[in-house]
């Protein structure tokens, strides 16, 4: 077990911590997620190889 391990283990003994640290780790996910999500709607493949979307150009 490394330091790390060994601090995080201390930590998550104190109920304060544990419940922000959980609350945190969930709402990084989250963002994460929607990040995510975000890079993928506005993906060059999506656009076409001009990086405009190809309704765009038909108009």
């Amino acid at each position: 077990m490394d330091d790390l391990e060994k601090y995080m283990e201390k930590q998550m003994k104190n109920p304060e911590f544990r419940k922000e640290y959980k609350e945190t780790k969930m709402e990084f996910e989250r963002n994460r997620i929607l990040i995510k999500i975000s890079l993928e709607e506005e993906s060059p493949e999506k656009k076409g190889m001009s990086g405009i979307h190809p309704s765009c150009l038909s108009r």
